[in-house]
């Protein structure tokens, strides 16, 4: 992921993931899984992330 610059509002966003490209849950050391939702890679962790309906 990159930083960006616009209009003086400074891109740093990505310093906060915790998930994103990882493999193993920082949390309960279990598997990162990746899915796809329109287009678009989705990191999560099956056993932490609570299910909505």
């Amino acid at each position: 992921m990159h930083s960006f610059d616009a209009n003086g509002i400074h891109g740093l966003f990505q310093v906060t993931l915790s998930v994103h490209a990882q493999t193993t849950c920082s949390k309960c050391k279990g598997p990162i899984k990746k899915i796809t939702i329109a287009g678009r890679g989705t990191y999560y962790c099956p056993h932490c992330q609570k299910r909505r309906y």
